[in-house]
């Protein structure tokens, strides 16, 4: 015999989920569509200084992390519009033509990580650019037409929208994905290990070189960050950077792990930076692919 109270226990499911739906509408704010992908290429080469520049489409991804420090917490979708980081960090090559145009000043090594003669060194021209405070790198960047990435640009471009925890993937990192744990004992030149590659083929974003990233530091800023294009705190004493360098461990070559600095300290043989771009600042016609 059929169950004469079916019918009523059914629809009853579906308004008590229509209402739990409801409730999510009122308490939390909705992120936009994800848009059509458009045909935009996927890497221009910049005209100013020869960096290839990566595109990453608009859409939301998993933001920080509730299994690292507190000041990765808690875990939150984000969602970005279109923008263009750059491949690898900006290299002594490029920031040197940035000095000779009087447009960015010399880096100070003190010889205390990175060699004395980093900077100066032919040898060494493809390797990141160290010994730079965050008012040089904002520098260099402005130089090129671009900015430092925000904290968020710099997350989902090294982790994607799955939230690995590292670039990637989730496996433990080895000295074939990366530069760290002083396996090396030195920085590398840039772009020297294409098994650490992110979703969308950015490199180095863990170990060889600390990035440093537009946001001003704070340790509690995710429990009130905007969840559309967070730009960070408003103030602060203290910038973010990200990657990790080459002396530092598994752990903390992590997607999701958080420094702060003094922005106008040059920071030593660990502290470079890479560019990025809004999506509309970058013509087409500069396509390399």
């Amino acid at each position: 015999m059929r169950n004469s109270h079916a019918p009523k226990i059914i629809p009853s499911i579906i308004a008590l989920w229509l209402a739990s739906l409801a409730c999510n509408t009122i308490y939390r704010t909705p992120l936009p569509d994800v848009p059509t992908p458009t045909s935009a290429p996927t890497i221009q080469l910049s005209p100013k200084d020869g960096m290839e520049i990566v595109f990453v489409e608009a859409g939301p991804f998993i933001m920080g992390s509730d299994d690292g420090e507190l000041n990765e917490s808690p875990e939150h979708e984000i969602y970005l519009d279109d923008y263009w980081i750059d491949k690898t960090e900006v290299t002594n090559k490029m920031y040197y033509t940035c000095v000779k145009s009087g447009n960015c000043e010399k880096p100070l090594s003190d010889g205390f990580i990175a060699p004395t003669d980093h900077y100066t060194n032919p040898a060494r021209e493809n390797y990141p650019v160290v010994y730079i405070n965050y008012e040089n790198a904002e520098s260099y960047c402005q130089w090129v037409n671009r900015r430092l990435p925000t904290e968020a640009e710099w997350e989902k471009a090294a982790r994607g929208v799955d939230g690995q925890i590292y670039p990637w993937g989730n496996q433990p990192p080895t000295q074939e994905m990366l530069n760290f744990n002083q396996n090396i004992g030195d920085l590398m030149p840039v772009g020297s290990f294409p098994l650490g590659a992110s979703p969308y083929g950015v490199l180095d974003m863990s170990g060889n070189a600390m990035e440093w990233v537009a946001d001003w530091y704070s340790d509690n800023y995710y429990e009130q960050s905007a969840s559309i294009n967070p730009t960070g705190p408003d103030l602060g004493q203290l910038r973010v950077s990200r990657g990790g360098g080459f002396y530092q461990s598994e752990y903390e070559v992590r997607t999701t792990i958080r420094y702060s600095a003094v922005y106008w300290y040059n920071q030593g043989g660990d502290f470079g930076f890479r560019c990025a771009a809004d999506a509309v600042h970058i013509p087409s016609t500069t396509s390399s692919r």
